[in-house]
């Protein structure tokens, strides 16, 4: 329905893949880090943890929530678009339009920003590279010493603190699990997070939920997508049509 970062409103993707490969092929659409969510809770760094929070950590910031052993999704299966909580109404503009949400303040793009001249360049200025290409270019400028990329870190690490201390007074989550460019650089990021959760959440339960880093990478939804259909295979063998089988060469 809403794709902010890539200007998609209301884009039908499941119809125009079926009309693509045809009426045999199942074709089911999710969010990206619902599908995380639910590759680290079954096997992941958080596998087995039936209350955690995972975060995309990409240009656009998104959560998967998993209590009690389930994916929270709510009523409309918008459950998670944790990027665009309000953390600083006096912030920057948001891709979805709002002012101030989490997004703007932990995103690759606030990262690159922060990091200045040198880090948001690239092979082609008029569209989005490779996050890759991004993230190594930060990671040479801290390994550099460069106090910029340093800093900009930190800031990033003391903003995710913030935003998952809300996190952890409304789901009180064991783990919140970070992933894609988050788990890159979770060697600094993790230290000023846990202060600021440590800080600012409420119940003394709630302060023994951690930060972690996915071991999943940027892979962690294609995991959670190709379990999401061995779970139909598994629960519905019939519905899934087989490849027609070649007659064997006669010996």
């Amino acid at each position: 329905m809403l794709a902010p970062n890539l200007g998609w409103h209301d884009v039908p993707v499941a119809a125009r893949l079926a009309r693509t490969f045809g009426p045999k092929l199942w074709i089911g659409v999710d969010n990206d880090a619902n599908l995380a969510a639910l590759a680290e809770h079954a096997g992941g760094v958080a596998a087995g943890t039936d209350d955690l929070v995972y975060l995309t950590g990409e240009v656009g910031v998104g959560g998967g929530v998993i209590l009690g052993g389930r994916l929270l999704r709510g009523a409309d299966g918008f459950s998670g678009e944790i990027g665009h909580l309000l953390v600083d109404p006096g912030g920057d503009r948001c891709g979805c339009g709002r002012v101030g949400c989490w997004e703007t303040k932990v995103g690759l793009a606030e990262l690159l920003r922060r990091a200045g001249p040198g880090a948001a360049d690239g092979p082609d200025r008029d569209s989005m590279p490779d996050p890759h290409h991004r993230i190594r270019q930060v990671a040479r400028r801290i390994a550099a010493g460069d106090q910029a990329a340093v800093t900009a870190l930190a800031e990033i690490g003391r903003w995710l603190g913030h935003g998952g201390a809300v996190l952890v007074n409304l789901f009180n989550p064991r783990v919140i699990v970070l992933g894609g460019y988050f788990a890159e650089f979770a060697d600094r990021l993790i230290p000023a997070a846990q202060a600021g959760l440590a800080g600012l959440t409420v119940a003394s339960t709630a302060r023994r939920c951690h930060f972690v880093a996915s071991h999943f990478g940027f892979t962690a939804a294609a995991r959670g997508g190709a379990g999401v259909v061995l779970d139909r295979m598994i629960e519905d063998p019939t519905g899934f049509p087989l490849a027609e089988s070649r007659p064997l060469a006669a010996v």
